[in-house]
Formats: structure tokens, C-alpha cells, sequence
């Protein structure tokens, strides 16, 4: 019988997993999917090709990971955050916050969004949908700031919700698109957050 797992068991299986898609996805990032062997991988951080195996069935499970946890951290950028605005000039302020942290994560990390974004929905189709996905998430989300926008009065009650958050995504990433294209191009983060967020709140009592 054999012993029963600890916490401390637990957390070394989740550093050890998490390690492995940092590695996976650095070298992704600087060599090109399909340059990348599990080989390149593991020898990024000195351990096994049987310790890999313990977490993924095989790189391409690997990349599944990798999207999979970059994408619901990019997605929860778009979570609203309480409290409720009290006003239409703190919806403004909720919607420059969002923008905010958006341009300051693509700003932190612009490799990483530029292959999760660019490069890995070019391996199958599978990356692309999961990508798909996770946008139309986005949207989703983006959208929950407009409805609030019309639940207390501060935006248009025929406005459609589901076109407003996707020409909101569209409107994000067209904003963050040039550090994407050159990762060494910063981006000004008050600028970008001014103009981009005075363009969706086109139309409340504030502006």
C-alpha cells in the first residue's frame, strides 16, 4: 500500500509542473514550435525526460498547457472588478482600469503574448480554436462592462452588448499591436489608456 500524499507532496508537483511549462514556453518563444524538442525543453532546467513525461504526454500536450494558463490569466484581465461604479465617472475610471492592465501586462510580457497570440495558433487547428475560444471569453467579459454601462444609465440601451465587446477586444489589441510586432517598443501606458479607454466611453455622461 503506498503512502498517501501530503500537502507539501502536492505543492513540489505543482512547481515542478509549472516549471516545466515556463521552460516550455521560453523555449517556444526564442526557438519556434517546431524547432522545439522535449529534449530542448527539460535541458532548460536540468531535469529528466521521465520527469517531463510525469506531467505531459508529449510537447504538443505541452503547448496545450502553456495556452491553456496564459490564456485564462489574459482573460481574467478582462474580469470585472467590484465595487460597482457609483457614477458614469467611475464606469470611465473601471474602463481605464481594464485598459490599464492590459498594456501593462503586454508591456511585462510582449513575447509571451506575441506567440500565444501570433505564432502558436499557426501549429493545428486545435491552438487556433482554443485561441478562438478564449477571445470570444474576452468578448464576453468585455461585454459585462457595457451592460453594466446601460443597467445604471451611464450608456445607450440599444447599444448591442456582444458587438461592443468584441469591437472592444478589437480595439485592445490594435492598441497593444505595435509592442507585439516590436517587443522592444514601449508602450505609454497613460497615452494608450486615455486614448483607448476616451474611445469606448465615446458617448457616457462624462465624456
Amino acid at each position: 500500500m503506498g503512502q498517501p500524499t501530503t500537502r507539501s507532496d502536492t505543492r513540489r508537483t505543482r512547481i515542478r509542473r509549472g516549471q516545466l511549462l515556463d521552460a516550455a514556453l521560453q523555449t517556444f518563444i526564442e526557438n519556434g514550435y517546431s524547432a522545439v524538442g522535449v529534449a530542448e525543453i527539460v535541458a532548460r532546467i536540468g531535469c529528466s525526460h521521465g520527469t517531463f513525461y510525469n506531467y505531459f504526454d508529449n510537447k504538443r500536450d505541452a503547448l496545450d498547457a502553456v495556452l491553456e494558463r496564459e490564456l485564462a490569466e489574459l482573460t481574467a484581465i478582462a474580469e470585472l472588478h467590484h465595487p460597482r461604479p457609483r457614477d458614469a465617472t467611475e464606469f470611465t475610471g473601471a474602463m481605464e482600469s481594464l485598459v490599464r492592465r492590459l498594456v501593462d501586462y503586454v508591456n511585462e510580457r510582449p513575447d509571451v503574448l506575441t506567440f500565444v497570440v501570433m505564432e502558436a495558433p499557426g501549429v493545428d487547428d486545435a491552438s487556433l480554436e482554443l485561441l478562438t475560444d478564449a477571445f470570444v471569453r474576452f468578448g464576453q467579459l468585455c461585454g459585462q462592462y457595457f451592460r453594466q454601462g446601460i443597467a445604471d444609465g451611464y450608456l445607450r440601451e440599444d447599444l448591442d452588448i456582444e458587438f461592443a465587446g468584441e469591437a472592444m477586444v478589437s480595439c485592445l489589441l490594435g492598441a497593444v499591436l505595435p509592442r507585439m510586432l516590436d517587443n522592444t517598443a514601449e508602450l505609454d501606458v497613460e497615452a494608450t489608456v486615455e486614448t483607448v479607454a476616451g474611445f469606448l466611453c465615446y458617448g457616457t455622461p462624462t465624456v
